[in-house]
């Protein structure tokens, strides 16, 4: 073969043809196994791995939260047994005093704080300590006892537990009631409290004796960095937290099966109603509470007290009380006074402090306290005689009522707005 024969079969080019009906026959081919992947069974395991995924999310989330729950009510009641041992005991230790030299033998003059400061600054405290230290805590240790080992993959021990622990929430949501009374002795305490400190309003004696007791407790070894008002403060912010935290587990908690009790959502429902009682209860009290101040400020409220049972305090503040004004004598031939008829204005100009109550609104002269102590009645009108209440000229409360208008300058539109919706709210009662 020539040379030109040698580059033919170099460049020449063949076919190959694939026989794809050949099968090997190998004794490797016998014994593997094959596996056919299809686009559909890859995106069905993606799809189950996310959701295997979201539920390990949830749970450990649930978990946490469940944790927070124990560990969080641990500390509570472990900071109220401190506050107990370290302020409450010690307030009933006996007060002694050396009278003529130190040679003589002490003589005991009581107990440190007195029944009644005792009683100003722990009442309803030792009760709440006695429900969760020997109810509330062992009951929710107990329910989150399946916790303890793995949750298994889709979280059904965690689920249990949130559900267990919910139970103890509605079992005791009742008792949660007691935090009604003790809110208001934590406003008289920390206000006593301060009293202390300053030593405004108290004798010397009394000084130096609470300031005593005080210096006394924080030298205390079980004594934590909380103050004595970090400690009166505690059960105030306990029921929110547990409203928070039945929150986030609601979240993270998938719904109760059909058929069966849903008492995550139960649980939050009924701390919800409980603070809301217990606010309602509060604000009942503080309202009482300003009423009192104020007939004890006024010298004059009308035939009867300003004190009533059934009296509740809705709004109090200072008005420029400027003008009344008199409808103007309807002319023969008319029976009734047009609602657009003119009136007769008269200027009052006196700053005046106005008590709105749900039934009345006083007006007392607050220029009279300088002289004579208390503070002159100038009017009171009953809410059941008043018409709608009104913004004009933009700062300006005006209603009428027995016939005449009444004009009240305050600070601002926002001021005004507030008193006007106030008093048309108590109207429709």
């Amino acid at each position: 073969m020539g040379f030109r024969g040698f580059l033919a079969t170099l460049f020449c080019v063949s076919v190959v043809r694939i026989d794809t009906g050949y099968t090997p026959r190998t004794k490797d081919f016998f014994s593997s196994h094959t596996t056919t992947i299809s686009p559909n069974s890859s995106t069905s395991t993606s799809q189950s791995n996310k959701r295997i995924q979201k539920f390990s999310d949830k749970a450990s989330a649930r978990t946490r939260v469940l944790q927070e729950f124990i560990t969080s009510e641990m500390t509570y009641v472990n900071l109220l047994q401190e506050f107990d041992h370290v302020y409450i005991h010690t307030a009933y230790e006996p007060l002694t005093s050396n009278f003529g030299s130190k040679a003589s033998p002490e003589v005991t003059l009581g107990t440190i704080l007195t029944a009644e400061e005792r009683k100003t600054m722990f009442r309803g405290l030792q009760e709440i300590l006695k429900l969760h230290s020997q109810h509330i805590l062992p009951q929710l240790i107990v329910a989150t006892k399946s916790v303890q080992q793995s949750d298994g993959l889709e979280g059904d021990r965690s689920t249990e537990a949130a559900m267990n622990i919910c139970k103890v929430i509605c079992e005791f949501s009742e008792w949660f009631k007691l935090y009604s009374s003790y809110s208001s002795t934590c406003d008289n305490a920390t206000t006593k409290l301060t009293q202390w400190i300053s030593g405004a309003g108290i004798t010397k004696q009394d000084k130096a004796r609470v300031q005593a007791y005080l210096a006394k407790c924080k030298a205390n070894r079980r004594h934590s960095q909380l103050d004595m008002t970090g400690y009166l403060l505690l059960p105030v912010q306990r029921l929110t937290r547990y409203k928070m935290l039945l929150e986030q587990l609601e979240k993270f908690t998938p719904p109760a099966p059909a058929g069966t009790h849903d008492y995550v959502s139960e649980a939050l429902a009924r701390i919800s109603i409980v603070l809301v009682y217990v606010n309602d209860y509060k604000r009942s009290l503080d309202s009482r509470s300003r009423l009192c101040h104020w007939a004890d400020h006024i010298s004059v409220v009308g035939p009867s007290s300003l004190v009533q049972p059934h009296r509740v305090l809705v709004r109090e503040g200072p008005v420029n009380f400027i003008a009344r004004g008199a409808l103007i004598k309807a002319p023969q031939g008319i029976r009734k006074p047009s609602k657009h008829m003119s009136r007769d204005i008269a200027t009052v100009d006196k700053m005046c402090m106005a008590v709105l109550c749900h039934d009345l609104l006083v007006l007392a002269d607050s220029a009279t306290e300088r002289y004579k102590g208390k503070l002159g009645l100038v009017d009171v009108v009953r809410l059941s005689a008043m018409g709608e209440a009104r913004v004009e000229w933009r700062n300006v409360v005006v209603f009428e009522a027995y016939d005449v208008s009444y004009y009240l300058q305050v600070d601002n539109q926002t001021v005004a707005e507030g008193w006007v919706q106030a008093i048309n709210h108590c109207r429709r009662k």
